[in-house]
């Protein structure tokens, strides 16, 4: 089966059809509305791993998009794509038309991933950016570069953690602290795939109604009279368990692609520093005179209860081998608060907070004293 992956900037979350493939199943569900209050809302609609394959159009190789944390619609020929959930896992989303963009600023119209130096060219449908991809074989699953468009970690396009970090880049460019940023401007190689690459498809029948979606998560939990049964345990021992115990990145396999079943959360191989006090703040401290090996700054994490953790650096660079560090040895905080350097907040340890699955808050420019 093939079809388009329409980008949709009204879509929350994006919606895998009947051109993917489930890789995984969550114990997640949605309900799915659109736009107008006169359709009706569907029910319990799960969120899932999907695949689909891409065939690059210049050199003939086709390629795996995975899309993590996706609605599945297999009744839909096509897939939407959240433009703003592929941004969120580091790729560069362009989706203005190139004849439309500004002559100082020109767009090259493309998702590209620099992690995997990858481009996917878009083409145009009326006024709609797509890209077409088909079902793929169980072949290519297995042997095919895969390129991971949304990642698994949990995603909820209603947190008002979107709106403060846009609201703290405007202060910041405000007050000067960081420039207005110019066009993303792609290596050499993918501007001569995107400059003699030319798109010869047809365009598949576009998504009916339910083109404009919002959604509400809601979870099916593991209840006790299931583990009872499949534990052979008493209930009230199986409430104590799932009291005692989380159900955080349960993963389910659909597709048999692999006879080991390899833990890929970065997050679940470390402890969990879960609840209020799992919340560490950060910040770099400097000194005049160095230490023995000659560092002149540190890197201090304290949390709500005193506790604290000093790691010397020599530069300000070094601020995620602290990280790493502090995870390693004293496990994954939940969420993760410091000041707006941008070390912290464009740089690796952005990265870093996204692997494992930390929450990122910063205080307001000028304001260090801020929770």
């Amino acid at each position: 089966m093939s079809g388009n992956c329409e980008l949709d900037s009204h879509v929350d979350t994006c919606v895998a059809g009947a051109n993917c493939v489930i890789l995984e199943v969550t114990n997640q569900t949605v309900n799915v509305s659109v736009f107008s209050e006169k359709h009706e809302v569907l029910q319990n609609i799960p969120v899932v791993t999907t695949a689909t394959a891409y065939d690059d159009p210049t050199l003939g190789i086709a390629y795996i998009l995975v899309l993590g944390q996706a609605i599945y619609m297999e009744n839909k020929a096509n897939s939407l794509i959240c433009p703003n959930q592929l941004r969120a896992n580091g790729l560069v989303v362009e989706d203005c038309p190139r004849h439309l963009s500004p002559k100082d600023r020109p767009s090259s119209h493309s998702i590209y991933s620099a992690n995997d130096d990858f481009n996917i060219p878009l083409s145009l449908a009326g006024v709609t950016s797509y890209f077409y991809t088909r079902t793929p074989t169980v072949h290519e699953l297995e042997s095919c570069q895969w390129i991971t468009l949304s990642n698994e970690n949990d995603w909820d396009p209603h947190l008002e953690h979107f709106m403060d970090q846009e609201e703290n880049y405007q202060d910041l460019l405000q007050q000067g602290n960081i420039k207005e940023r110019n066009i993303f401007r792609i290596g050499v190689k993918c501007n001569e795939r995107l400059i003699y690459s030319t798109i010869y498809q047809e365009i598949s029948q576009a998504l009916d109604d339910c083109h404009i979606i919002t959604t509400v998560t809601s979870t099916k939990d593991t209840h006790a009279e299931l583990l009872a049964l499949k534990w052979n345990i008493g209930l009230d021992a199986a409430r104590k368990t799932l009291r005692c115990t989380t159900q955080k990145d349960v993963r389910n396999v659909v597709y048999p692609l692999e006879r080991r079943f390899c833990t890929r959360q970065a997050q679940l191989r470390y402890k969990q520093l879960a609840g209020q006090h799992g919340k560490l703040y950060t910040d770099t401290f400097f000194s005049s005179a160095p230490t023995l090996n000659g560092s002149k700054m540190a890197q201090l994490y304290v949390n709500d209860l005193s506790f604290c953790k000093i790691y010397p650096m020599k530069q300000k660079s070094n601020t995620l081998d602290t990280l790493n560090r502090f995870i390693h040895e004293v496990g994954i905080p939940h969420a993760l608060h410091s000041d707006d350097t941008p070390e912290l907040m464009y740089g690796r340890d952005k990265q870093i907070c996204k692997d494992y699955n930390i929450q990122s808050t910063y205080t307001e420019p000028y304001s260090p004293w801020q929770k």
